[in-house]
C-alpha cells in the first residue's frame, strides 16, 4: 500500500543516517550550517526551477492569448476598429498579473487552484479595461469608443483567463513530474495529510522526518532531499517546535533550494507574502523562496531607474540651492562620501550632501560617550558636528538626495536594506547576512521607524531587513516610500 511504501522510504532515509537528533552537538562555524554542496545544490535547484518554469510559461501564454482573443471578440461584437493600441493589452495583462503575484503563487502552494485566483483575475480585468480606455479614447487615436467595448472586453478577459489558466495547469501536470513533498512531523501527521491530499493532482508524499531527527545543516537537508528527489518541505510537527529550530530549518531549506510550506501553528518570523492551502479542513501555509526572481528583479530595477531619474529632475533646483548654502555655511566639500557595504557584501561609496563639519569622522571617538543608539550603531540626536545647513538637510532628509545617483549607477535601490558601514556590517552573522541579497536602499523598513529607529539593536535591524528581502513586493516598496514621505513631512507616516 502507499502508506507502507512511504513509511519504508522514511525508514530507509533515517537508517542511512540522513537524520540527526536535535540534542546532538552542532560543530563548526554558524555560517557552515547554511552552506550546501555547490554541485548538488545546482542540480536540485535546476530540477525545481525547471518544473516551475514550464508552469509559469504556460500561464503567461494562456494570459496573453486570453487578452488577444478578448479584445478581438469585443471589437467584433461592438463593431469597434482594432488599433495598434489594443496590442498593449497583452503586455498590460502580463505585467499586471506579475505584479499581482499570479505567476509566483504556484510555487507557494501545493494545490494549484485557478478558482482561488478569481478575485485577482477580476481585478486584473478591471485594471486592463481602464488602461485600454485611456489608450483608445483620446490619448492615442483621438477617437471615442463605446464604453460597451471596454466592459465587454474586461468581462471576456476574466472568463478567458480563468479557462486558459485551468487548461494551462492541466497541461503542466501532464508534462512535468509530480511535486515530491517531505513532511517534518510524526507518522500521524503523514497519515492525516495523506488522507486529505488524495484528490490533489501533481503531488506525491515521499516520507516523513520526526522532529527529533531533523538535519543539523543545510548540507544534510540537501542530501536528504537529493536522496528522495524532494521538491518541497512541509513543516507540520505534532508538538510545537522551538522558534529558533523552525527558523533554522526554513533557512536550511531555502539554502538548499527547496520550497517550504508550514502549518499555521508553527509560523515563526517569516511572515508576509504567503499563500494558504487547504485540504479537507487541514491548512498549510506556503512561504516564498528567498530573494527575487529575474523578472521581479527586473521590475524593481526598472522602477528604481525611472523613479530616480524623475526625482533628480524634480529636485535639481533644491540640490543646487543646497549646494550653494553648504559652500557658504562652512568650508569643505559639498558632497560627503563614505564606504558602505552593498549587495552581496561588495563595497561602494555612498553620496550625501555634507551636513557636518569637514573631518567629522575623525571626531567620532571623542563623542562615543554621547552615543544614544542601541548596541552596534552610533547616533547622537543633537550632534555637535552638524552644521546650520546640515540641521535643515537632515530634518528634511534632503542630504540623501545625491543617493539618487547611487541608484542610477546600480549601487543602491530606492527601497532596500540599510547600507551599513564596514564596522557595523561585521557584527551581522549567520543567515541574517542574506539581507545583502538586495541592493541597499535610500529608505527601507528600518528607516520608517522614524525617531525610534536608533533604539533598535543592530541584530534586530538585520532581522527586519532579512524579512523585507524574503517577502519583497513592489507594492511594499511603494508603501515604504509613501510612509517615508509622511515621516519627512512631519507626520506619523501612511
Amino acid at each position: 500500500m502507499l502508506t507502507d511504501r512511504i513509511r519504508a522510504l522514511t525508514a530507509t532515509n533515517v537508517a542511512n543516517g540522513q537524520g540527526r537528533t536535535n540534542a546532538a552537538p552542532r560543530s563548526g562555524a554558524v555560517a557552515d550550517r547554511f552552506q550546501v554542496a555547490p554541485d548538488r545544490a545546482s542540480e536540485l535547484r535546476t530540477a525545481i526551477l525547471a518544473r516551475e518554469r514550464v508552469q509559469r510559461r504556460l500561464l503567461v501564454a494562456a494570459d496573453g492569448l486570453a487578452a488577444l482573443i478578448a479584445m478581438s471578440l469585443s471589437a467584433l461584437i461592438t463593431n469597434a476598429p482594432l488599433m495598434w493600441s489594443s496590442a498593449l493589452v497583452v503586455l498590460a495583462v502580463i505585467v499586471v498579473a506579475k505584479l499581482q503575484g499570479l505567476y509566483d503563487r504556484d510555487e507557494l502552494v501545493i494545490r494549484k487552484s485557478t478558482l482561488q485566483e478569481m478575485p485577482k483575475l477580476l481585478q486584473l480585468a478591471a485594471v486592463t479595461g481602464v488602461i485600454l480606455y485611456f489608450a483608445r479614447n483620446g490619448l492615442v487615436s483621438g477617437r471615442s469608443v463605446s464604453p460597451v467595448f471596454f466592459i465587454l472586453g474586461a468581462s471576456l478577459l476574466s472568463l478567458l483567463m480563468f479557462a486558459g489558466r485551468t487548461l494551462a495547469r492541466r497541461i503542466a501536470r501532464a508534462v512535468v513530474a509530480a511535486e515530491h513533498c517531505l513532511v517534518v512531523g510524526d507518522a500521524s501527521i503523514l497519515r492525516r495529510l495523506q488522507q486529505r491530499m488524495v484528490g490533489v493532482k501533481g503531488t506525491t508524499l515521499v516520507g516523513a522526518v520526526p522532529t527529533d531527527e531533523l538535519p543539523a545543516s543545510a548540507r544534510e537537508l540537501q542530501e536528504m532531499a537529493g536522496r528522495l528527489s524532494v521538491h518541497r518541505l512541509i513543516i507540520a510537527p505534532e508538538a510545537q517546535m522551538d522558534e529558533d529550530q523552525i527558523a533554522d530549518l526554513i533557512s536550511f531549506a531555502r539554502a538548499a533550494g527547496l520550497r517550504v510550506s508550514v502549518s499555521p501553528g508553527v509560523m515563526a518570523a517569516f511572515g508576509g507574502g504567503r499563500a494558504v492551502d487547504q485540504f479537507g479542513g487541514y491548512t498549510i501555509v506556503g512561504l516564498p523562496h528567498f530573494g527575487l526572481s529575474r523578472s521581479s528583479a527586473a521590475i524593481k530595477r526598472a522602477f528604481d531607474v525611472v523613479s530616480a531619474a524623475a526625482a533628480i529632475v524634480a529636485f535639481a533646483p533644491v540640490m543646487l540651492a543646497a549646494a550653494v548654502w553648504i559652500k557658504l555655511d562652512t568650508p569643505g566639500p559639498i558632497l560627503f562620501r563614505q564606504t558602505r557595504v552593498g549587495r552581496d557584501g561588495g563595497h561602494f561609496s555612498i553620496l550625501k550632501l555634507r551636513s557636518m563639519v569637514d573631518g567629522a569622522d575623525a571626531m567620532k571617538l571623542d563623542l562615543l560617550h554621547l552615543n544614544e543608539a542601541a548596541h552596534g550603531l552610533f547616533k547622537i540626536a543633537h550632534d555637535p558636528r552638524v552644521t546650520r545647513s546640515g540641521q535643515w538637510l537632515r530634518r528634511t532628509r534632503m542630504d540623501e538626495l545625491p543617493q539618487l545617483f547611487n541608484v542610477l549607477r546600480g549601487e543602491m535601490s530606492l527601497v532596500g536594506p540599510r547600507p551599513l558601514i564596514v564596522e557595523e556590517d561585521e557584527q551581522i552573522i549567520g543567515h541574517d547576512r542574506r539581507r545583502l541579497h538586495l541592493m541597499p536602499g535610500i529608505t527601507g523598513p528600518w528607516q520608517i521607524l522614524g525617531r525610534h529607529s536608533h533604539l533598535l539593536p543592530i541584530g534586530e535591524m538585520a532581522k527586519l531587513d532579512y524579512t523585507y528581502v524574503a517577502n519583497w513586493s513592489l507594492w511594499e516598496d511603494v508603501c515604504i516610500l509613501l510612509r517615508t514621505v509622511g515621516l519627512v513631512a512631519g507626520t506619523r507616516g501612511v
